[in-house]
């Protein structure tokens, strides 16, 4: 029994740091997107939900603007309906009833993708349409502590046609879609034409979650000031600015030989700095060591939505957070203190 107990231990950590389908359709997410309209820059917003074949919905709704803006309910349009359903986001285009994979993390590299890029307008609706795509390489992201699949696609043509050596070069022209965030090429993604230099007609510029900066890709254009999710577009012109957004100089925030500032929060990932035991818990979650005097827990589901947020003291450098109140469920638990913020999931059972 005591050899049982010292691996349980032993394994307590890596269960804390487990990673499951982080999910896309989290009603605080904010996506600033450029070109997904007219080229202008748009803002999307998840809405309320609706129900459509008997399955659940999250609307969509979206407004562009030639200048810097926050979302403005009053100015926004509803644009789709999507879900989540084990690793895949589903679409259902405003004005239609059929169904659209509009992305599948499930899909690993050497497969095959029916790339679905809606045309049409808020108004109207899209005609939907699709183009081929191959995924060349998969990696993970670390974003706000989590570790996201990242996925790197392009045209099966080039990605056949191109030695090994030579597909990282792809990745500066290829649709990259994050797990959680959604794609390179905006919420609504499209993967962009081999041969394309310069900045590109559509990009994921920033994604906020609870007004938090989570996301920012605007390296190569002339953003706003006030708004650096905006990119302003250079006189006479309706393709955004600057050089290319994510070329191969170093520069570019999503591929492989980037900088990768995607983590704009201060959250620590060491699992030996930070343990949440027993989990799966039930009545109680001791997190340890917490070298403070106090620590403020906010507990969440994995959509966003705060369950509980309890500040406690801190003794023999660990704090106990009850859970009785609290359902069955996997939730994701954040720990405020004054030497950083801490992350990890617990389960309740």
């Amino acid at each position: 029994m005591k050899r049982l107990f010292q691996t349980l231990l032993l394994i307590l950590p890596a269960a804390c740091m487990a990673q499951e389908i982080e999910p896309l359709l989290n009603p605080n997410k904010t996506w600033s997107c450029y070109g997904d309209y007219f080229f202008l820059n748009v803002k999307y917003r998840l809405g309320d939900d609706t129900v459509m074949n008997g399955k659940s919905y999250k609307k969509v709704f979206a407004h562009g603007s030639d200048v810097p803006y926050d979302f403005d309910w009053s100015e926004a349009q509803y644009k789709s309906a999507l879900r989540e359903e084990n690793g895949k986001v589903i679409v259902v285009e405003k004005n239609f009833i059929t169904e659209h994979v509009l992305y599948d993390f499930n899909k690993t590299a050497g497969d095959t993708i029916r790339f679905y890029r809606p045309i049409g307008d808020f108004n109207q609706g899209v005609l939907p349409q699709y183009d081929i795509g191959k995924v060349y390489k998969t990696d993970m992201v670390t974003i706000q502590g989590f570790q996201r699949k990242r996925l790197f696609i392009h045209d099966p043509f080039m990605v056949d046609q191109l030695p090994t050596q030579a597909l990282n070069g792809l990745d500066s022209q290829a649709d990259i879609w994050i797990e959680g965030l959604g794609g390179r090429t905006g919420l609504f993604s499209r993967m962009p034409d081999w041969g394309v230099v310069g900045p590109e007609p559509y990009l994921l510029t920033c994604v906020s979650d609870n007004g938090n900066l989570i996301y920012l890709n605007n390296t190569g254009y002339d953003a706003s000031s006030e708004d650096p999710c905006f990119i302003v577009p250079p006189e006479g012109s309706n393709t955004g600015g600057g050089g290319g957004s994510t070329g191969g100089s170093g520069n570019d925030t999503t591929g492989s030989g980037g900088n990768d500032s995607l983590i704009l929060s201060d959250f620590r990932t060491d699992a030996l700095s930070f343990q949440a035991y027993p989990n799966p818990a039930q009545d109680f979650v001791t997190i340890s060591p917490v070298r403070t005097q106090k620590a403020t827990a906010t507990i969440s589901d994995l959509f966003g939505n705060r369950v509980k947020v309890i500040t406690l003291r801190v003794e023999n450098n660990r704090i106990t957070i009850p859970l009785s109140d609290i359902n069955a469920g996997v939730y994701q638990l954040i720990l405020e203190t004054s030497e950083g913020n801490y992350r990890c999931r617990i389960q309740v059972k």
